[in-house]
């Protein structure tokens, strides 16, 4: 395996870009009544386990932006363009593949599932470009 070096401000800057990402797409100013709506909770359910589920949540991010940062580096992306498109293969591969599959099995709504994926593609797009944007 080839050694890279990781820009850990990237990845770092990559996971708040999904985290702010998130923030927006699950407020008011989005999706949130459709989201709240879709999986049967209230904004208190959610503020029970908040700080647990965004602590998790960040963690996970940070994990995706560091492993998609390998991938940037394996595949030599070098401008904004071909980041986002490792972003978008990765999310394509990963992410879309296996939610759709326990979507489908779970029986989750299309509504819901289409509505997690565009804010999971739009993280893994950013992401790429964010670790491309910013290199070693």
């Amino acid at each position: 395996m080839l050694p890279v070096q990781i820009n850990l401000w990237g990845v770092a800057a990559a996971t708040a870009f999904t985290m702010i990402v998130g923030a927006l797409w699950y407020s008011d100013l989005l999706f949130a009544k459709q989201w709240m709506k879709l999986i049967g909770r209230t904004p208190e359910d959610l503020q029970k386990d908040g700080g647990q589920m965004y602590l998790l949540t960040a963690l996970c991010w940070l994990l995706a932006a560091y492993i998609l940062a390998h991938a940037v580096q394996y595949v030599a992306a070098d401008t904004w363009v071909e980041g986002g498109v490792t972003g978008f293969w990765a999310w394509t591969g990963f992410v879309f593949t296996t939610n759709l599959i326990h979507g489908l099995f779970e029986g989750k709504s299309k509504k819901l599932m289409a509505l997690n994926l565009g804010y999971t593609l739009v993280g893994f797009i950013g992401m790429g470009i964010i670790l491309v944007l910013l290199p070693n």
